[in-house]
């Protein structure tokens, strides 16, 4: 007796069914070759929509591409995975695939440079394990010097340099590999090559030299423009406004970037404009645009029967809203946020929210009168971001717990705590290099050291004339004020 199975399996078996997959993966590794191409041009829109609804197919052309060893088209397939899922919010499911891909053979070529770093993408971005990322963005680049592909050594280049470097070797290993990024770039004659390279070397220049940002951002843009890279330029936009030290240009940049984001249809591109416009009204002291921008993109974000929910949008906007709710006093409706948000966090195993939800939760307690409490949250944020070795997540919990602490009068620890939080942030010169230099001055003003305390809010008042924050401007003259009235001035 012939069984469905028995017949299924001569189906698959038979030559016709078989030719059928060949022409089926053939279709698809040529549609992923072009996708690839177009993935940066005008166009891009249309093609993620295609792509996405060809995923599917996608999906089944890679299995087949696995199945008879086709290294190259598997590697091409698998890039296209990884470019949907991201497109979703969401590249951790492309891992399977970018792990099948670069199974099938070991060959040096740009593709398989590309599937490394892709994957690396995926530990350090969606699972939280920074050190498989770096190790295998180091892989990729061996990879693409062995295959003499210059668009990926200079791809490999700038992932290093830009996204694991600071975090090795602190800002000057990153700045330096920056640069041979921008100079192998440059050896490939491909201007958008070089643009891929300049903006992530402009942006380690930003608060040092904020016209040479300008500047370099601005020739990134143009040649992003020229070329007709819409979704590059969207990104640099939305970097142009963070870098704004002017209120009123930066909120203007803000919303050019979230109308390209919008024509793009680019839901991750959205969600961080949005919290962007968020914290820019923030900085200029608004809180209650503030939160009403959190909680209209919260809404948007968590509204039943979106396709693709990006639950970490939502943790995102429970911190931020939690945030300003803090700064008015509304302690109950914070916590209830950040609770939701380390529930969600916890089910998706994400530790980087994890400790982002705790820290919130440790500095709310502390200012409940509950010291203990506070302490134990912030010292578990602290443990993770170490864990995870994220400088920047590192600076940002021992700062709360440095602030817990000082709350709880427990001197020893909220010195140590802030010490080494602006030892992390002092390089960035940045917003969370202000909030640090106020912490330690927090601590020099518990001590009675009044001049040491006048010497880091000098370098604080600084740091943020020249950010966007202008409320920064007025906390810190606030405390400067207060050191002068308690030194008898």
């Amino acid at each position: 007796m012939t069984t469905s199975t028995d017949t299924y399996s001569s189906l698959t078996a038979s030559p016709r069914v078989e030719d059928l997959r060949d022409r089926h993966l053939e279709y698809y590794a040529d549609l992923a070759e072009r996708g690839d191409a177009e993935l940066y041009g005008p166009d891009v829109a249309a093609w993620h929509r295609l792509l996405d609804s060809e995923f599917d197919n996608v999906t089944q052309a890679l299995e087949r591409a696995v199945e008879t060893g086709q290294e190259l088209a598997a590697l091409r397939l698998a890039n296209i995975i990884y470019w949907v899922t991201s497109w979703r919010g969401d590249s951790t499911a492309a891992g399977p695939w970018l792990e099948k891909a670069l199974a099938v053979g070991s060959t040096a070529s740009g593709p398989r440079a590309q599937a490394l770093l892709d994957l690396g993408a995926v530990a350090s971005g969606d699972l939280d394990d920074r050190q498989r990322g770096y190790q295998l963005a180091q892989e990729a680049l061996l990879v693409a010097r062995e295959a003499g592909d210059k668009k990926f050594e200079a791809y490999a280049l700038r992932r290093l340099g830009g996204q694991y470097a600071h975090e090795v070797g602190g800002p000057e290993a990153a700045t330096g590999i920056l640069e041979q990024s921008l100079e192998v770039a440059r050896q490939t004659g491909n201007e958008h090559e070089v643009a891929h390279s300049l903006y992530l070397l402009a942006w380690r220049k930003w608060r040092e030299d904020p016209e040479g940002f300008r500047r370099d951002y601005q020739t990134t843009l143009d040649i992003y423009r020229r070329v007709g890279d819409i979704w590059s330029a969207g990104w640099i936009v939305y970097g142009m406004a963070w870098g704004e030290p002017d209120p009123i240009k930066a909120q203007d940049l803000a919303e050019e970037a979230l109308k390209i984001a919008r024509e793009l249809e680019d839901q991750v591109m959205i969600i961080c404009v949005l919290d962007m416009m968020g914290w820019l009204a923030h900085g200029r002291g608004e809180y209650s645009t503030a939160l009403e921008t959190f909680e209209t993109t919260l809404e948007e974000f968590r509204r039943p029967g979106r396709k693709w929910p990006l639950w970490w949008a939502v943790t995102w906007q429970l911190a931020s809203a939690s945030s300003i709710e803090v700064l008015k006093g509304e302690l109950e409706k914070a916590k209830a946020r950040d609770e939701e948000s380390l529930q969600i966090a916890s089910e998706h195993q994400s530790k980087s929210n994890i400790y982002m939800a705790k820290t919130h939760l440790g500095r709310i307690a502390a200012f409940q009168g509950d010291h203990e409490k506070g302490l134990a949250l912030a010292e578990e944020a602290v443990a993770i971001a170490r864990d995870l070795g994220q400088r920047g997540g590192l600076g940002f919990a021992l700062s709360v717990l440095g602030e817990v602490a000082l709350f709880a009068k427990d001197m020893p620890r909220a010195r140590s705590a802030h010490e080494e939080a602006l030892s992390i942030r002092r390089d960035e010169q940045g917003f969370q290099a202000v909030t640090s230099l106020m912490g330690v001055a927090a601590v020099a003003i518990a001590d009675e050291r009044w001049d040491d305390a006048r010497t880091y809010l000098d370098e604080a008042l600084v740091l943020s004339r020249k950010s966007p924050w202008v409320s920064s401007v007025q906390v810190t003259q606030t405390a400067l004020a207060k050191v002068e009235r308690l030194r008898g001035n």
